[in-house]
């Protein structure tokens, strides 16, 4: 091969490439979606990434070293709430 056609080879191949990005990309956009609150938006968020293990068990083991929650309340458990 010569020099100029590896250079439009590489370019052929680069081009190609950003075109098939930029239609997964597309692909992949969502449509604008309004949230009530700023919890939703964080609900939503969660839910369409994902995390990655070593994070979860970092997070399982600071979690394991918390105290447990006090108990209820004499008059919440009264209530039943």
């Amino acid at each position: 091969m010569e020099p100029k056609s590896r250079l439009r080879h590489t370019e052929d191949q680069a081009q190609a490439q950003a075109a098939e990005l930029a239609s997964q990309h597309a692909t992949k956009s969502e449509s604008a979606a309004d949230f009530a609150t700023p919890e939703a938006l964080l609900r939503h968020d969660a839910a369409q990434t994902a995390v990655p293990p070593e994070v979860a068990a970092r997070l399982r083991d600071s979690l394991a070293g918390d105290p447990p929650p006090p108990p209820a309340s004499w008059w919440r458990r009264l209530l039943g709430r």
